[in-house]
């Protein structure tokens, strides 16, 4: 289900909770969506003071790539559903194991792509 908040960004109903896409990054829409979200796309670092897109969770997993650190995070959603979530952080500090620590993550809206919910087997 989607809903569109006004003419620059759209709100979607997930599992998770509310997404907000920026646009240009969806086209006209009603009804089922899928959204694409890149992991390198994911944030961890302190986002601004208004930001949506903002979710809770534990860090599972942390596996260092020399310039990337690929995390496995796991996100409580609505009615307590849990997701997994890949996290490529660029230019990773290794003193900054996140292994087991909680977390907070953003997902900037211009970064989330609305595709038809035809799509999803891409």
């Amino acid at each position: 289900m989607t809903a569109r908040t006004n003419c620059n960004s759209l709100q979607v109903a997930t599992p998770l909770g509310l997404i907000t896409v920026s646009a240009p990054a969806f086209p006209p829409v009603s009804g089922n969506v899928a959204l694409c979200i890149r992991p390198e796309s994911i944030r961890l670092d302190a986002p601004p003071a208004d930001a949506p897109n903002v979710f809770s969770g534990r860090c599972l997993q942390t596996v260092y790539q020399g310039e990337v650190a690929q995390h496995t995070i796991a996100l409580a959603g609505r009615n307590n559903a849990v997701t997994e979530w890949k996290v490529f952080e660029l230019n990773p500090t290794a003193a900054m194991d996140r292994t087991h620590a909680a977390v907070s993550l953003w997902i900037p809206p211009e970064n989330v792509i609305v595709l038809d919910s035809s799509c999803r087997g891409i």
